[in-house]
């Protein structure tokens, strides 16, 4: 049981990724955090397919530390809809927790940024898969002791974030971005 093992044993088949034409840079391009969702239960495959997704990012010296905790809401009990921190919780069909198993580490910053790269990861295929996401940060925002009671979080797994997922009812505008000459220098090395 990976919940008290130290090092994670993951068997993954990659499947279906050609839902969507889009190639990969329009799918960065184009993905938007979405904050209303379409009262429309997630197909537990893609669901999946999303968490797959999750664990092919690279991890500090491929410890493979994350543990994801998915909530999935039946349509029935959602909550209504609103940008809100709290209305998208209520709102939003699937909400995975991601954690990072903590007994891996000892660098600082590896855990953070492991979850990190599995969240974007997650976040693209999500896009690609036509539902929309939305990345909460969690860290010292949430009472971690509340969410190992909810959901069955073991102590040694700290929650970075939470994705929420749902098929849009919106479309968001894209925001603006910094032309990539304002924000790089280029350093000859001698």
């Amino acid at each position: 049981d990976w919940r008290s093992s130290s090092r994670p044993v993951l068997k993954t088949e990659f499947r279906d990724q050609k839902r969507c034409s889009e190639s990969l840079q329009e799918i960065i391009r184009n993905r938007r955090s979405v904050r209303l969702w379409k009262k429309r239960a997630i197909p537990r495959d893609m669901i999946r397919q999303i968490l797959e997704a999750g664990t092919y990012a690279p991890s500090a010296f491929n410890r493979l530390p994350w543990r994801f905790f998915v909530v999935e809401t039946p349509i029935e009990a959602l909550g209504e809809e609103d940008a809100s921190n709290a209305g998208m919780f209520a709102s939003a069909p699937v909400k995975i927790y991601v954690a990072v198993d903590e007994r891996l580490f000892f660098e600082k910053y590896s855990g953070p940024m492991d979850a990190a790269f599995a969240m974007q990861n997650m976040l693209l295929l999500g896009h690609k898969l036509g539902l929309g996401t939305c990345l909460v940060y969690q860290g010292e925002f949430v009472d971690a002791k509340e969410l190992e009671s909810k959901y069955g979080i073991p102590e040694h797994c700290k929650v970075y974030c939470a994705v929420l997922l749902g098929y849009p009812d919106e479309d968001p505008d894209p925001p603006a971005r910094m032309p990539v000459e304002g924000i790089t220098v280029f350093v000859e090395d001698q």
